[in-house]
This record gives structure tokens, sequence and C-alpha cells, in this order.
């Protein structure tokens, strides 16, 4: 009998190592993912400081989206920092994969970059 537990509790005990090898596996992965993209907004806002500094000019087309982009992806990285900080990252990604509506808003916003094409191509 007591052979049987000792079985029980080792099984048991595999398990919970599992469990927490997968979190932190997916810890780390998340961690990997904050890292690349502070690093391309830390980019983006040194590019934005330079061209401030040296007085590009603005007037050309390419440098303004080229700002407007920057800004955004600084934007981004920033909102991506805060909710990692807050643990709000893990919450929505658990809440994303039990869910799975990650189809719907991938087809949300190809809808939205769709109907945007279009406007732009109007005005």
């Amino acid at each position: 009998m007591e052979k049987g537990n000792i079985i029980i509790w080792n099984k048991k005990k595999e398990t919970f190592l599992l469990v927490a090898d997968y979190a932190e596996n997916e810890k780390n992965i998340v961690l990997q993912r904050l890292c690349i993209i502070s690093f391309i907004g830390l980019c983006a806002i040194s590019f934005i400081f330079i061209s401030l500094v040296l007085g590009i000019d603005i007037e050309l087309l390419f440098f303004n989206y080229s700002i407007g982009l920057c800004y955004g992806l600084t934007f981004g990285a920033l909102m991506t920092t805060a909710l990692y900080s807050t643990e709000q990252l893990f919450k929505i990604r658990q809440y994303i994969k039990q869910k799975n509506i990650m189809k719907m808003v991938s087809i949300i916003s190809f809808s939205i970059c769709v109907i945007l094409f279009v406007l732009s191509l109007l005005a």
C-alpha cells in the first residue's frame, strides 16, 4: 500500500514540475519578446530625437511618414511595457488562449486596414 502511495506522489511531483517549467518557459518567451519590442521602441525614439536635433526638413513625404511610424512604434513599445509591468499582458494572453479569439481579432484588424487603404486612395 505504501509503495502505491510513493508512486502516486512521484507522478504528482513530476506533474507539478512540468507545470512549473511550462509557466517559466512562457514567462521567458514573453520577456524575450518584450526586450525586442523595447529595443525597437528605443531605436524609434532615437531616430525621432536625432531628426529633431539635426533639424531635418519635415516637408519630405517619406520623412514625415517615417516620423509618424516612429511615434507609433514608440507608443506601442511604451504601452506593451506598461502592460507587462502590471502583469496585464499575461491575463490578456490567457484570455486569448481560452477564448481563441485571435482569428476574430486578425479579421477585424485586416478589415480595418483594407478600409483605411481604400479611404486613403479616395482622398
